[in-house]
């Protein structure tokens, strides 16, 4: 567990915890590209219809513009460096000390100021660090990892994931936790409402998803399927108290705190995972609420 994680719950009460991304980046990182900056800016429209051609971009270009969105943690991040290319942020240096915590973010700020001064193609060597870092730590896989372990709960199999929104409204957190707990070798992963659009056999349409459902629809195997898909409230509370779950994940605690009351008297706070993927810090209020459910609480946006 990184410090910065240790000193984040010693100031905060909670864990930090960051977006990711499906897929390790595989580019070369010595390949040469075409452009020295993509041409894609945040905040202008773009012509893109599928995620290929969208990455191809960033695939195409040494460095790619981004900035902070709606809070500091953002997709388009990961998209640019799982596509093999460097950040140009320029508010780098602004980032709160635990928002992004699973990011170079010393490298982001680096980098801008190195361009801003002579702008160039990057060091091979530079490339290289920045995608050897996003594989070991912005996976899904690996982030999912980082959230049990540091809940205490690595060796946790069956896994209840409650998150009653999710299938008509994406979270972006909630459904890369859900992608990486399914990427885990060895864990059942049970989910109260199915989530059809994260599997390779959906049939749905991603037009009318969030982000057009970039980087996060049909990224699983359907034949890696395991759990249960859908239940009932009240069966999953009669689980929950026979002790058929080793440990529950609310992917999305502010949109599900109804969900969290109706099987609180079910759940043991030792084993139970809060996570909180809104953009903007919590109110004092609301985060002392969290932290009083003496359950393991992850925050995006802490600074």
């Amino acid at each position: 567990m990184a410090s910065s994680a240790i000193d984040c719950h010693s100031a905060n009460g909670v864990w930090p915890i960051s977006f990711s991304y499906p897929s390790e980046s595989s580019t070369d990182p010595w390949k040469e590209r075409r452009n020295l900056v993509s041409s894609v800016l945040p905040g202008k429209p773009y012509s893109f219809t599928d995620a290929e051609s969208y990455l191809d971009e960033y695939q195409s270009s040494y460095f790619a513009i981004t900035h902070r969105k709606g809070g500091w943690d953002c997709f388009r991040h990961l998209e640019i460096m799982y596509a093999g290319a460097l950040p140009l942020m320029p508010d780098a240096s602004m980032i709160p000390e635990f928002d992004m915590i699973h990011y170079p973010k010393q490298c982001f700020a680096d980098l801008y100021e190195s361009f801003r001064q002579s702008p160039g193609r990057p060091a091979e060597a530079v490339r290289a660090a920045v995608q050897n870092h996003f594989n070991n730590h912005l996976t899904t896989a690996a982030m999912a990892s980082y959230v049990m372990e540091t809940a205490g709960l690595a060796s946790a199999r069956r896994i209840l994931f409650a998150d009653a929104n999710l299938a008509a409204g994406v979270d972006y957190l909630s459904v890369l936790t859900l992608i990486g707990l399914n990427q885990t070798p060895g864990m059942e992963v049970s989910t109260l409402v199915p989530v059809p659009y994260i599997w390779d056999d959906w049939r749905g349409h991603s037009d009318s998803l969030y982000g057009r459902g970039f980087g996060y629809t049909r990224v699983l195997r359907a034949t890696r399927r395991t759990g249960i898909s859908q239940m009932s409230v009240r069966e999953a509370r009669t689980k929950l108290k026979r002790g058929h779950f080793d440990a529950v994940v609310f992917g999305s605690i502010m949109r599900n705190r109804r969900l969290h009351g109706a099987l609180r008297s079910a759940l043991d706070p030792a084993t139970t995972i809060l996570i909180c993927g809104e953009d903007l810090p919590l109110d004092s209020r609301s985060l002392d609420a969290l932290i009083s459910t003496k359950n393991q609480v992850f925050v995006r946006a802490i600074g």
